[in-house]
């Protein structure tokens, strides 16, 4: 008898099952139907974008085929309250009606049911419901759709991935020619003048070693050498990728009193020592792939033909878990202090070995992934080594108190600019993953800002769904955010690979420059084809024409004692070829033509 009734409960379960998913099958395929009157052969293609029936081009697995079923399963088990198991039931039902060979539950079939979006919306007007009762009647879809949801890993549309998300191109602003000053740099990363030193520029190199360039004859010096500083395997981090290296002397900077003083500074790449460093997010057990030494030096005799570094002193020790991603820059402010640029600690996504739950670029308690900010010539400082000024914004509060800004991927590159005594914009080229690179503005007035680093990629919400990177215009569902600053300017990968952050152009020699950001790109792909780029009134992007051409791979900005331009760089992205350049901006060529007078004398008239 208990068989009987056990039997006939089954019976009736599995009848009204059968119903449910009659009533399911009708509506999904009502709806099917319409979508191919709708939209004819292109709905059966094998790379039609239907919500119901999505798979990707030529085939394949893409999961927004049997949203629909999903969505109809979880409504009727409303007797299961906890909506996780809820989803998990339905999920499962799936696999046992549909006969789907994917049996993972994802958390995005949820966020979507609960954002009223049936999976497998797609962000278009053409996504419509239409009942089977009323087909005048009719469900669109939410106004807008994050992009976590709408994707798989086979999704092809522009709006839900990393291609091409800012599809205008950037339209032309002023035009220069490159003048070459120095030759025969090897990976030459930046340049700088030296206070009392008007007729000379420095360019220092990725390897360690710093030339002084006389700039009216072009004659290069050796002024300094670190090279025996840096780490043992410089060069060639990745064996199947010889030459390429983001480690070495990546910052070099004048203190503001180096006429009288001698001091300079550096950032260098340096070998892995237990018990040296200051900062560390390595857990325990795990060695970093180096650490990132900042050093103030003492030259002895800068200006003859041996000047030497000495007097050592350590001022910062910072483990950096991958090769990549370091910063590096070096620059004091008006206000005297020294800024220094770091990284989020290298590989992809801020995520792994070394890297904060929620990233380091999101961790105020963490120096990677920000731009710190500290007295260097403090009296006395409490650690032995600097002060931290008290009007850091976390200081005496939760964060790291040497913390100034913070949400960086890869800050390889910035710049103070002066606006008033103390009052000064930190212009920050911020290198990008998949998609974005950005330039961002933050004014002393308001430092302790969010660039965004992880959460962003330029203005774009950031995601990584299956291990697959994307980026949206609007924010995941369900995800509180804090609030981050947005960058000035932004261009994607069709425009560049590596934003190289320059400096406000002060000098005298190209007027269409005068008062603006002037920055660059390390070249589309791997090919020596640099760009330069300026900020317009209204922070507008402008490519900067080039009249005779960039042709090599833009590494670096300098600035002389006049406040003119210069880049750096070189043709091969390998650090050990000494093909690198050292040009000066200028106004482009007149075009002057010869023109005979009435007097029979020639003119020349210039356009």
């Amino acid at each position: 008898m208990l068989q009987f009734r056990g039997l006939a409960v089954r019976l009736l379960f599995f009848s009204l099952l059968s119903i449910v998913l009659s009533q399911v099958a009708l509506a999904r395929d009502e709806y099917r139907g319409w979508w191919q009157e709708e939209y004819g052969a292109q709905s059966t293609s094998g790379d039609a974008v239907c919500q119901l029936c999505h798979e990707r081009g030529g085939g394949g697995n893409g999961w927004n085929r049997y949203g629909w079923l999903v969505r109809s399963l979880y409504l009727s088990n409303s007797d299961i309250t906890d909506i996780e198991q809820r989803l998990k039931q339905s999920l499962s039902d799936v696999e046992n009606f549909a006969t789907d060979p994917n049996d993972a539950g994802s958390p995005t079939f949820l966020q979507e049911i609960q954002a009223n979006a049936q999976p497998g919306w797609r962000q278009t007007d053409n996504n419509r419901i239409r009942y089977v009762d009323d087909p005048d009647k009719f469900i669109g879809p939410p106004a807008s759709l994050p992009c976590a949801l709408l994707v798989d890993a086979g999704d092809s549309e522009l709006t839900c991935s990393t291609r091409n998300p800012i599809p205008t191109s950037i339209p032309a602003g002023a035009t220069v020619k490159l003048t070459t000053v120095a030759t025969g740099f090897t990976a030459p990363v930046s340049a700088l003048s030296a206070p009392g030193e008007p007729e000379s520029i420095y360019v220092v190199e990725q390897g360690g070693q710093i030339w002084r360039v006389n700039l009216r004859t072009g004659e290069k010096r050796l002024f300094l050498d670190f090279s025996n500083k840096l780490v043992a395997n410089y060069g060639n981090p990745i064996p199947s990728f010889p030459g390429y290296d983001e480690r070495g002397l990546l910052g070099f900077v004048f203190h503001p009193d180096y006429a009288t003083n001698g001091k300079v500074i550096t950032y260098i790449s340096e070998d892995f020592q237990t018990g040296r460093a200051h900062f560390s997010t390595m857990p325990p057990g795990q060695d970093p792939d180096h650490q990132s030494v900042v050093t103030e030096w003492v030259v002895l005799n800068p200006l003859s033909p041996t000047p030497s570094a000495s007097n050592e002193r350590i001022l910062m020790v910072v483990d950096q878990p991958q090769f990549n991603h370091n910063g590096g820059m070096l620059a004091f402010g008006p206000d005297g202090y020294l800024y220094i640029a770091l990284g989020d600690g290298g590989l992809r996504n801020d995520e792994g070995v070394g890297h904060s739950s929620d990233g380091n670029g999101q961790d105020i308690d963490t120096i990677l992934g920000s731009i710190v900010r500290i007295h260097s010539d403090a009296v006395a400082p409490i650690n032995g080594r600097y002060g931290v000024p008290t009007d850091n914004p976390f200081f005496g509060s939760s964060g790291l108190h040497e913390v100034y800004v913070y949400g960086l991927r890869n800050p390889y590159r910035f710049s103070v600019e002066t606006r008033g005594s103390n009052d000064f914009d930190l212009y920050i080229g911020d290198v990008g993953q998949d998609a974005i690179e950005e330039v961002n503005r933050v004014s002393s007035n308001n430092p302790g800002v969010n660039l965004g680093w992880n959460h962003k990629e330029g203005s774009f919400y950031f995601s990584v769904i299956d291990g697959t990177t994307y980026v949206s215009p609007t924010p995941p569902f369900g995800v509180n955010l804090p609030p981050m600053q947005d960058p000035i300017v932004e261009y994607d990968h069709e425009e560049g690979i590596s934003v190289i952050g320059g400096y406000v152009y002060r000098g005298s020699a190209v007027s269409a420059l005068q008062g603006h950001y002037v920055f660059a790109d390390w070249g589309r792909g791997f090919a020596n084809n640099g760009r330069l780029f300026m900020i317009a009134g209204n922070n507008q992007l402008r490519e900067i024409r080039v009249t005779n051409g960039v042709s090599m791979h833009i590494t670096g900005f300098g600035k002389d004692a006049n406040q003119e331009l210069y880049v750096v760089g070189s043709p091969d992205f390998v650090v050990s070829a000494n093909t690198g350049l050292l040009q000066r901006v200028e106004p482009e060529d007149d075009m002057c033509l010869p023109i005979k007078t009435r007097r029979e004398t020639l003119a020349l008239i210039c356009l």
